[in-house]
């Protein structure tokens, strides 16, 4: 999560109420990172870095099925990691939970994962930071690591504006359990702090990173998750 508009965010009662609706596709696109990571980790022990990891209310359902042997949390919102703390009760593994920015954490981190997971977050990151933070990543794997990534995205015709303009007016007529002015403020964030990505501009991020494969799990309008894996 970004530092703009960070106060909207802070209480986590918005967006908490995001998740109970599932406005975003949460239940569907974590559906399908776990099925992913079920076929491709089997039953081995991983060590998981969650960068922005908010609440980590549904990547710690998707983990549970697996043998987390630690798990290292980074966000900005203090409000967000005491709610992750109980989210990840859950784990029977050792936790950390930091306050940081996404570019921060990978900077302080300097062990090796098997999993790197950014949900909802990236798309506060203008194009060349994108860029900086998948090379990053990947420095951060395990030679057969994961970078696993939810998030919202741009359709093929849509400028980062038209993208704005589509999404806002999505959510002005659908998410019906928000009022008018939270749904301004809303749109405010998104209008100045948001900045998804295109399919195509994803996988060149991946292959300028030295990614060796980029799947996409699953695509709904204007959101989607992807994988991007390490050399064998």
């Amino acid at each position: 999560m970004s530092a703009g508009k960070k106060w909207l965010f802070d209480t986590w009662s918005i967006y908490d109420r995001v998740l109970d609706r599932n406005y975003m596709f949460h239940r569907e696109i974590y559906g399908a990172v776990e099925t992913f990571l079920r076929t491709e980790l089997g039953g081995k022990p991983i060590r998981v870095l969650d960068l922005g990891c908010g609440s980590a209310r549904h990547i710690a359902e998707v983990l549970r099925g697996h043998e987390v042997s630690e798990y290292v949390g980074y966000d900005l919102s203090e409000a967000a990691l005491a709610h992750a703390q109980d989210s990840l009760a859950k784990l029977d593994c050792a936790v950390t939970l930091c306050c940081a920015s996404l570019m921060d954490s990978l900077q302080h981190e300097e062990a090796s994962f098997d999993l790197i997971f950014a949900g909802y977050a990236l798309h506060h990151l203008p194009a060349q930071m994108k860029e900086i933070f998948s090379a990053g990543a990947r420095g951060k794997l395990t030679r057969s690591g994961i970078l696993a990534l939810v998030d919202v995205v741009r359709d093929p015709a849509e400028d980062r504006d038209a993208w704005a303009r589509n999404y806002c007016a999505w959510l002005r007529s659908d998410w019906n359990e928000f009022k008018p002015e939270e749904k301004d403020w809303m749109c405010d964030h998104i209008s100045t702090s948001d900045f998804p990505w295109s399919d195509v501009e994803l996988e060149t991020l991946a292959k300028r990173a030295g990614f060796c494969e980029t799947n996409s799990l699953m695509r709904l309008p204007w959101h989607g998750a992807w994988v991007m894996l390490n050399d064998e």
